[in-house]
């Protein structure tokens, strides 16, 4: 298979005072990712095992360290066979507070369906790409994948349409866009979501 399934964790949590001095972010809601991982040609049964394991991985970081107040949301890729994903994810009963399944659009506003939420593309492009302009998006340096998404941050652009809607695409054909639309499900997860929490997600792409 050509795509890649791509999974992000990010820590969203709001910026304590550092110093003295006030600054540029202090009590403003930051992302931290912890974790970025992507995969291809495994059986779907496989990626769900992946997702629970990093889950439970999660929740007991939490109460090692007595994070009792963390909440976890799963936010899901459901366009094309992804829908299938989502059911078995469901079936395995994920210790999350959430699991937020969600049909990406070329629509511009919001909607809501039986069990998941359509959101635009645009939204969901707009929101990554703000948070990394305004310094809120920090991907820890230890991650394996860290230079690869820093990479699809750069080449990733928003173009305009004849008809004057937005499309957004790598800016070349040959550069893979997974990570960075996996890191929007979960921004846009945690941009909606008051206080810090993790915000999981799950972009399944298949050829």
């Amino acid at each position: 298979q050509s795509d890649y399934t791509a999974h992000v964790i990010i820590e969203a949590r709001v910026q304590e005072p550092r110093g003295p001095a006030r600054r540029a972010l202090d009590g403003e809601l930051v992302h931290l990712m912890i974790h970025a991982e992507r995969y291809r040609g495994i059986p779907y049964p496989e990626v769900v095992r992946r997702v629970k394991r990093r889950i439970e991985f999660i929740r007991e970081h939490d109460r090692r360290y007595g994070r009792r107040d963390q909440d976890q949301v799963l936010a899901v890729d459901r366009g094309e066979v992804g829908k299938a994903v989502v059911d078995m994810l469901r079936e395995a009963r994920l210790d999350v507070d959430d699991l937020l399944a969600v049909q990406i659009t070329g629509g511009t506003a919001t909607t809501f369906g039986e069990g998941y939420v359509g959101v635009p593309k645009r939204d969901l492009v707009s929101v990554v790409m703000r948070t990394a302009a305004e310094g809120r998006l920090r991907i820890a340096a230890e991650l394996a994948l860290a230079k690869t998404i820093q990479g699809e941050l750069r080449t990733f652009r928003a173009k305009l349409t004849a008809a004057g809607n937005d499309t957004f695409e790598a800016a070349r054909q040959k550069d893979h866009d997974d990570l960075v639309l996996a890191t929007s499900l979960a921004l846009w997860t945690g941009e909606r979501m008051a206080g810090p929490r993790f915000s999981g997600s799950v972009l399944v792409n298949y050829a």
